[in-house]
């Protein structure tokens, strides 16, 4: 059945050594170290096999083309070299008609599909709803948290390199049964389950099966060719196989996650409103994708350098999104605008957008609920040309970004645009391609600041979930916030653009608390999800110090840049009881059983003087006219549980209460 394989194997090839392999040397040179993993499973016929995104985008010699179009409008991919069975161009498929035409076909696919996260939980993964332990005052406006994972599936753990799937097996199990009057209307059910393995376990599918069980099965096929979420992997012809005609096998292979994202309605909003449903399209985790960057193509082709990955939804993520929901009610209710105003938004560090985008939902939610017309518009911030291009991406497919008129002809309705900046400078960047009229085109760099400002005078709502780990240099970028120029793949960091916030874990931390004077309105909200480096902690008579360190190094970065006096503000850091100490948190992040990248953390923790971290919530309320004065005043909470635990209504109903009084 199997041919000799021509690949090398002189020594024997482990998912480790490939692995080590790819991350040293490059993309390319591990490529033929996986295809001879695929090839040795043959050899197992009992065996599931390995069905994993992980090791068929390593063995692919072309996937790095590929996946540096995701995301790209027709008319500003490259071509050349790019296999013909992937990309379909014919005609107007160049035009952004065309674009526009196919994401809005992919959001009819993926509802049509019941692709939305209750239905995920209830039906693939078969969590029951639940409700968490909660104090004997419940507020009955947080009932809704207590759903188990209640915005999104991030106990999803994906496929690595060398894990496999029973496809079959998933699709029978997800299968209505024709007996179960119940069931005769779930008739979406297996393709809910093949959208789910692909696009959130990072499983591979059998082409066949694929194309027999997904709604619309060949056309949506070459719909997500088209738009480039997946390609064909063909074990017969990649991994020198001869296979006689039943045991031939194409894969239709994940290249992006597609993040089923729920805002419930806000506690307000009466029960006429239904949830708003998210969808986010980001790169694979670095789990799968084993890679921080990927080469870039400047607009006539050529090799452009790298651009950083576009971060999965993570519990950070998700955390600034239901925290925000939960007190985004109290905060409304405590301003003097009315239902009908505008709200500006500004999202720094936006990656794929899912900050905006959430937040833009939630107001949509108030809007529907009142009838009244609230006019939403959001800028998302990136130095990452690619997370800009996802977030655009992200707001067509959310419809955030177009309506269909009668004729079927796309209207931009320009309510979020994207800037390229860098915090760290302060500078707004031009666009390395072309984009859309609502895209920031600058010829040369100017003032972020300026940039801004041009959008808007002021913003209601500053959101930021920054890059923040500490990454000793030997491991990250020289600069945290500037795209790598070399393409040397030996120097490819294990922490990129989305996650690197320098040596000292505060640099991007520190520009946006510096720059929010300058830019947020009137009672207008800071919100930050991040790491803070050496938190407030417990004292021995149980009480928090309000002289903290850290709250006190805020306050003078919100004072240090503004000259303007009518910038007091107040507000709540909020942190975990029981932080990490360093020793522990270097241990989460060198590279498991490496007794020497462990001793390069705790000796660059040691020199930063950190001794702590923790996860946590900044929120800052600057107050109106009347209070004159640049001065922030934050005060530490301490927060009785985890406060990124998704299903923690516990922290929940801790933040909303002290936000209240901050609100207030």
């Amino acid at each position: 059945m199997i041919e000799t394989s021509t690949l090398p194997s002189k020594e024997k090839t482990t998912y480790q050594t490939a692995a080590r392999i790819r991350t040293q040397h490059g993309h390319d040179a591990a490529v033929p170290h996986y295809k001879q993993l695929l090839f040795n499973q043959y050899n197992n016929v009992d065996a599931v096999g390995d069905t994993s995104a992980a090791s068929r985008v390593a063995a692919c010699v072309d996937s790095m083309k590929m996946l540096r179009n995701v995301g790209r409008p027709y008319d500003q991919r490259s071509w050349e070299n790019e296999s013909s069975r992937n990309i379909n161009q014919q005609g107007s498929t160049h035009h952004h008609r065309q674009w526009n035409s196919d994401i809005q076909q992919l959001h009819h696919v993926l509802n049509m599909s019941h692709y939305h996260h209750s239905a995920i939980r209830q039906h693939v993964f078969n969590l029951p709803t639940g409700t968490a332990n909660t104090s004997s005052d419940d507020d009955d406006s947080l009932e809704q948290y207590k759903n188990n994972y209640p915005f999104g599936p991030s106990y999803v753990r994906t496929l690595v390199a060398g894990q496999g799937v029973d496809v079959l097996r998933l699709i029978a199990a997800s299968s209505p049964s024709t007996s179960d009057a119940t069931n005769s209307n779930n008739t979406w059910l297996p393709s809910l389950q093949i959208l789910t393995t692909l696009f959130l376990l990072s499983s591979c599918i059998p082409k066949y099966i694929f194309t027999e069980t997904l709604i619309d099965g060949e056309n949506t096929l070459t719909l997500l060719l088209r738009l480039g979420l997946v390609f064909i992997f063909d074990d017969e012809t990649e991994l020198n196989l001869a296979l006689d005609e039943g045991e031939k096998k194409e894969w239709v292979v994940p290249l992006v996650h597609l993040f089923p994202l729920e805002i419930p309605p806000l506690a307000d909003c009466g029960s006429r409103t239904k949830w708003r449903r998210v969808l986010l399209l980001t790169d694979l985790h670095p789990n799968v994708l084993g890679l921080t960057s990927i080469p870039s193509t400047n607009a006539n082709g050529t090799a452009g350098g790298e651009e950083g990955t576009v971060m999965y939804i993570g519990p950070d993520s998700i955390a600034l999104v239901q925290h925000l929901h939960a007190s985004l009610p109290k905060y409304l209710s405590s301003q003097s605008v009315s239902r009908s105003s505008s709200f500006k938004i500004l999202d720094v560090c936006t990656g794929s957008g899912v900050q905006a985008l959430a937040l833009l939902a939630m107001l949509e939610l108030l809007r529907n609920s009142n009838e009244d017309r609230v006019i939403m518009e959001a800028v998302a911030v990136d130095v990452n040309e690619r997370a800009l291009r996802f977030t655009e991406f992200n707001a067509l497919l959310n419809g955030f970004d177009f309506d269909v008129a009668d004729s079927g002809i796309t209207c931009n309705r320009t309510r979020v645009c994207t800037v390229r900046a860098d915090l760290l400078s302060g500078e707004a960047l031009p666009r390395t391609s072309k984009h859309r009229s609502n895209s920031h085109e600058a010829d040369k760099a100017t003032r972020l600041l300026e940039e801004l400002q041009k959008k808007t005078p002021k913003f209601d709502f500053l959101l930021a979930n920054p890059p923040f780990i500490p990454v000793p240099p030997i491991v990250s970028d020289d600069a945290a916030l500037s795209l790598r120029d070399s393409t040397d793949a030996a120097n490819t960091p294990r922490y990129g653009l989305f996650s690197c916030g320098g040596s000292s874990g505060e640099d991007c931390l520190q520009a946006i608390v510096q720059m929010t004077p300058d830019l947020l309105a009137n009672d207008g909200l800071l919100a930050i999800v991040s790491e803070f480096m050496n938190p407030p902690l417990l004292q021995l008579d149980g009480t928090v110090a309000m002289d903290d360190v850290l709250c006190t190094k805020l306050e003078q970065w919100w004072k240090s840049f503004s000259d303007n006096n009518s910038t007091a503000a107040n507000g709540i850091l909020f942190t975990n009881v029981n932080a990490l100490t360093s020793e522990v948190y270097a241990e989460r992040r060198a590279v498991p059983n490496d007794d020497k990248d462990l001793k390069v953390w705790n000796d660059h923790l040691r020199r930063e003087g950190i001794n702590s971290v923790s996860p946590g919530l900044l929120f800052v309320k600057r107050n109106g006219d009347s209070e004159r004065g640049s001065r922030l005043r934050v005060e530490p909470r301490l927060v009785p549980s985890s406060i990124w635990a998704p299903h923690n209504v516990v922290a929940v109903q801790f933040t909303v209460g002290e936000l209240t009084k901050l609100f207030h």
